[in-house]
Formats: structure tokens, sequence, C-alpha cells
């Protein structure tokens, strides 16, 4: 009964549409092996080159609130924080992407240099405090 009906309505299609029909399921069933991230371009990196490493909102699975990264006494950059140029979808979602003081160079390990130095005073420890009793962690 079933077999019927879907040659019944076989006719009503005319070439142009089977085979419009055809293609999409072809091109369907043809494996690809690319992704897309909008925003995204792909960059080649060689030795030596150097990494710029971006900072965005801090998050915990806690509590719906975000954090600003540099809303905690963090190394800021030495030449001050500028916000990266954002697409619609890390807009959209909250993001606040900048810059960061971390020297990262393609391939080159590096151990124990000092970023900066910082005098905290109570209230800045409290506020560390609280961060990490509430599990925030870093989006970079």
């Amino acid at each position: 009964v079933w077999t019927t009906r879907v040659t019944a309505s076989l006719p009503l299609c005319g070439r142009a549409e089977m085979k419009s029909v055809l293609a999409v399921l072809g091109a369907a069933i043809i494996p690809a092996n690319a992704f897309y991230l909008p925003g995204v371009a792909p960059r080649t990196f060689r030795y030596g080159d150097r990494v710029e490493l971006k900072v965005n909102k801090m998050a915990s699975i806690h509590t719906q609130v975000p954090y600003d990264y540099y809303a905690l006494k963090f190394c800021k950059p030495r030449g001050g924080i500028q916000q990266a140029k954002e697409n619609l979808g890390e807009f959209l979602t909250g993001d606040r992407i900048e810059n960061s003081p971390y020297q990262l160079f393609m391939e080159q390990d590096q151990f124990c240099n000092i970023l900066c130095l910082e005098h905290f005073k109570s209230h800045d420890v409290q506020a560390f405090k609280a961060i990490i009793k509430e599990e925030y962690h870093h989006n970079w």
C-alpha cells in the first residue's frame, strides 16, 4: 500500500525537479573534511613567531554572573588593556576579548618568567578568595 502511494506521486514531479532533488541528495552524501568557525581565520605560524594570547571573561559553573578578566588585580599589558574587535557572535554572547601581557613564541619553551609584581591589599585578597570559592575559570 505504501509503495503504491509513492509511485503514484512520482509522475507529479517533472524531470527538472527530480534532477535537483537527486543533486541535493548526492551533495549531502559526499563526505567533506572541512570546518569553519565564524570569526576565526586560519593562520600559519613559523618558529619564533609571536603568538598573541587574548583573554576573555571569567565564568563559573556555580553562578551565571561572568566577570571581566581584569576585574581582579591580574597583571596588565604594558601598553594598557585594548579590546579586540569582536564579531557578532562574540558580541551576542557577551564576550569581552582583550589583550594580555603574556609573551608566547611558537615552538619556544619558557620557564619561570616574572610577568609583573603586584602589591595586594586585603580587599584584593578577599576578591580572589571569593572567585576561587565560586570556582571561576579563565577563558583565553
